[in-house]
Order: structure tokens, then C-alpha cells, then sequence
């Protein structure tokens, strides 16, 4: 693959009819002196939206070569990175810009996404390839390649204990490997099946939600014991844990609402309603608000997370999954 300056002229892009420029970004004013700026993935509309929390003017959907699923910031911190399952591909986008600078080829399915920013690999999960992936945004082969026994599907990186955490939802199994050699550390048999998992580092826990009941399981992270089981909403799909430490929250995709957890106790603080069937959420770079995507609403809220109160509600693309920050404005 060739980049030239800050525009991309790669050969699936062509075929895909595509000549792909996505110069547009808006700038997110939090409070005095502080922006970032939010963009959310809309798997059906195949778009990327990018939320100016400023403006009254609804957000802008930007046309994307593939339908976008997961997305994460990095591989660098100007950067965003995305998986497209039904298509085998990975797009890094220029977050500057919105210009996809790269079109990785990433096995059958790609799903589960994580970035490595110091080193600039991206790390993805090849759900029906049975694999991990090891990318590099400037190279088209992969450059390292974990088989496994089972389907991963969502990913986690401790990156002190240069661990990689698995879910496997038809195996119910959680799966850690060594990030070096991709060699299996340890395999804890989850019932419920594990869905999404995040890791909580000021805890030492990795805290996981389950496909097949209303729970989300917490591991010790050092001992791969689990210590809690916990009580959700309805289909608990995925989590975001503070900056601090202190909270993680749950999306419950069948009962509409984020659960809030005091992570150092395991206390449930509250359940928010949002919008019908919530997917992911992340926090802001200050940790003072989450936003949340909901999948059969089109809309992404923003929650004030020291009242627990949605301050307000934009339209999105159509059927809306992942959803990142980066800071700063342009």
C-alpha cells in the first residue's frame, strides 16, 4: 500500500467505486478551554457520523467505503480505527481529516478491536477465522498471526502484563494470551457466555458481560479468579469503566437502559434510561460525561455522569454500534 501526503490511493478503494476524501470535522466545546470531538459509527447507513455537542444543527454523516461496526481511537491519538465484519476489512481513519488513510485486509470476519498506540499495531479478532490479527496501518499483510481453538469476538489488552483477553461466546469460554506469542495463559469457562469485557486497572479486574443471562462477571485480573457476579439489566452488551477507576457502566440492549456499578465494591449506584437498545458507550477524555448509541433508535445521548441525567439527545445514521472520542478540536 502506498500513502502519498495525507491521501490514500489503494487498490479496494477503487474497486469498491469509491474515491474516498473525508475532509470534514467538527469541533465538540465541552466547557470553557476544553473540546473533543465524537463520532459514531452507522452500520446500516454505512456512515460515520461526527456529533458537534455546540450546535443545535443536526451531525453530519459522512459516506464510508464499508459498513462500519466497532471503532476505537488510535492507532496514535489523531487517529480512529474501525472493523468491518461483513466485509474483511479495517479502516484507520485520519481523525484530523476524517480521510481513510488505510483499508486493511483483517481475515473472514473482523469484530473485536484494540490498538497498541505506543507501538502503532492494531490488534483484531477474526470471529469466523478463528484468529488474532496484528496489524500495522502502513502494512497489508498482517504481522503476526495467533490461531485459536475457538471464535474470539471481543477483545481487551492489559498492557503492564502484556496480556490479551478473549471472549468466546459459543465456546462460553475467556480466553488470555500471552500478547508475545499468542500463547494461551489461562481459559475460565463463563456459562453465560461472554459477550464484551473492559479492563479496570486501578482494581486489577477485568469486568465481562454475558450474552446467554443478565450478569456481568468480574475477574481478578492477577489470580484469574472470578470474585463477582453481578446483576444487570436485560442483555447487558457492553461497558465503559471511568477514568478513575471508580464506575463502570453497562449498555443493556433489551431492557433500554445503562447500569452503573461502583467498580471498588460492586454496588449498583443506579440504572439510566436510554434510548431503545444501546450498544457501546465510552467516556469523555475528562471522565465527566458518557455517550451512548442506540442501535433501533438512531440516536446518540450524552449523560452527565455525576448527576446520572442525559443533558441531550442528537440523530445519528442509521442503526448506530460503535461510537469514540479524541481530544482536541481542529
Amino acid at each position: 500500500m502506498e500513502c502519498k501526503g495525507r491521501f490514500l490511493r489503494h487498490p479496494a478503494l477503487m474497486l469498491l467505486g469509491f474515491s474516498v476524501s473525508l475532509w470534514f470535522l467538527v469541533d465538540v466545546s465541552l466547557s470553557v478551554g476544553y473540546a473533543e470531538t465524537l463520532y459514531v459509527t452507522n452500520e446500516k447507513g454505512q456512515s460515520l457520523s461526527v456529533i458537534p455537542l455546540h450546535s443545535s444543527q443536526p451531525p453530519p454523516e459522512i459516506p464510508l467505503p464499508v459498513p462500519p461496526h466497532n471503532l476505537i481511537p488510535g492507532p496514535r491519538q489523531t487517529l480512529l480505527s474501525l472493523t468491518s465484519p461483513s466485509t474483511g476489512r479495517v479502516l484507520i481513519l485520519e481523525g484530523k481529516t476524517g480521510q481513510v488513510i488505510a483499508n486493511l485486509a483483517a481475515g473472514v470476519q473482523p469484530h473485536g478491536i484494540v490498538t497498541l498506540s505506543r507501538e502503532e499495531k492494531i490488534i483484531v479478532a477474526d470471529e469466523r477465522g478463528q484468529k488474532i490479527l496484528i496489524l500495522h496501518p502502513h502494512t497489508e499483510q498482517a504481522l503476526q498471526v495467533f490461531p485459536l481453538s475457538v471464535q474470539p469476538h471481543n477483545i481487551v489488552v492489559r498492557p503492564e502484563a502484556r496480556e490479551l483477553w478473549v471472549t468466546a461466546m459459543a465456546a462460553r469460554k475467556l480466553v488470555v494470551l500471552d500478547l508475545n506469542t499468542g500463547k494461551v495463559r489461562q481459559t475460565l469457562h463463563i456459562p453465560e457466555g461472554p459477550h464484551d469485557l473492559v479492563v479496570v486497572p486501578q482494581q486489577q479486574e477485568v469486568w465481562v458481560t454475558t450474552w446467554y443471562a443478565p450478569r456481568v462477571i468480574v475477574v481478578d485480573a492477577t489470580s484469574f479468579q472470578i470474585k463477582h457476579s453481578l446483576v444487570a439489566g436485560n442483555r447487558p452488551h457492553h461497558l465503559a469503566a471511568s477514568p478513575d477507576g471508580q464506575e463502570v457502566w453497562v449498555s443493556n440492549h433489551g431492557s433500554h437502559d445503562v447500569t452503573v456499578f461502583d467498580s471498588r465494591t460492586g454496588k449498583q449506584l443506579t440504572t439510566i434510561p436510554v434510548g431503545k437498545s444501546p450498544h457501546h458507550l465510552t467516556f469523555s477524555t475528562d471522565g465527566t460525561r458518557v455517550y451512548v448509541v442506540s442501535h433501533d433508535e438512531n440516536t446518540a445521548a450524552v449523560i452527565e455522569r455525576s448527576s446520572f441525567r442525559i443533558q441531550q439527545t442528537f440523530p445519528v445514521g442509521r442503526e448506530p454500534h460503535g461510537v469514540a472520542v479524541l481530544p482536541g478540536g481542529r
